[in-house]
C-alpha cells in the first residue's frame, strides 16, 4: 500500500515538474534524442517486430472504438489543408510520373467505377459546362430510381449514367441532369434529346 502511495506522489511530482520545466524538458529530451537517434530507432523497430500483431489489434480496436471522431478530426484536417495537399499531389505526381501512372491504372482496375465517373467529369470541363456531380450524387440518383432505367424502367445489369441534356448540346454535368440508363436505351438517345423527359428524382 505504501509502495503504490510513493509511486502515485511519484507520478504527480513527475507531471508538474514537467509543467514547470516544460521548455527545459523539450531541450533535455531533444539533446537526448540526437544522441541515442539510432539506437531508439533500433529499440522501436525490434519492439514492433516483436509485437507486431498486438499493436495492430489494438490500433483497430482504437480504431473502431473512435471511428466517428477519427473521420471528423481528418476530415477537418483536410479541409484546412486543402490546397497545401493539392500543390503536395501535384508535386508528387511531376516528380514521380511513371509510379502515379500505375498508381492510377491499378485503382481503376479495382474500382471500374470511379473511371466512368472520372471520364464523365473530364468531358463536362473539356466542354465548359457547370460540373458538380460526384460519384457520390451518381449513386444517390441510381438508388432514387432502384437501380431502374429512367427511360424504358428495365432494372438492366450494367446501368449507365446518361446526360439528358447532352454535354454535347451544353447540357450540364450536375445531379439535376443527370438519370440512370439501360446501355440499349443510352445508345439510342445518344447525343440527340430524350423520347420522353424522364423524372428527375434525386435522393440527396
Amino acid at each position: 500500500m505504501t509502495e503504490i502511495k510513493i509511486s502515485e506522489a511519484k507520478r504527480a511530482y513527475n507531471r508538474i515538474y514537467k509543467q514547470v520545466h516544460k521548455e527545459q524538458t523539450k531541450i533535455r529530451n531533444k539533446a537526448y534524442y540526437i544522441a541515442h537517434q539510432e539506437q531508439l530507432k533500433t529499440n522501436s523497430r525490434d519492439y514492433y517486430l516483436a509485437h507486431r500483431e498486438q499493436i495492430k489489434a489494438d490500433q483497430i480496436s482504437y480504431y473502431l472504438a473512435h471511428k466517428d471522431e477519427i473521420t471528423a478530426r481528418n476530415h477537418a484536417w483536410h479541409i484546412a489543408h486543402k490546397e497545401e495537399l493539392k500543390l503536395y499531389l501535384r508535386l508528387y505526381r511531376l516528380a514521380h510520373k511513371d509510379q502515379a501512372r500505375i498508381n492510377i491504372r491499378e485503382y481503376y482496375k479495382r474500382h471500374p467505377e470511379a473511371r466512368s465517373v472520372a471520364w464523365r467529369r473530364h468531358r463536362a470541363r473539356k466542354q465548359a459546362v457547370p460540373c458538380t456531380a460526384t460519384a457520390e450524387h451518381e449513386n444517390a440518383i441510381k438508388a432514387a430510381y432502384k437501380g431502374r432505367c429512367a427511360y424504358c424502367g428495365k432494372k438492366p445489369k450494367i446501368l449507365t449514367i446518361d446526360h439528358v441534356i447532352p454535354l454535347a448540346k451544353n447540357g450540364s454535368h450536375t445531379p439535376e441532369n443527370l438519370v440512370p440508363a439501360c446501355q440499349s436505351c443510352n445508345s439510342k438517345k445518344h447525343t440527340g434529346p430524350p423520347k420522353i423527359m424522364p423524372p428527375i428524382r434525386l435522393l440527396l
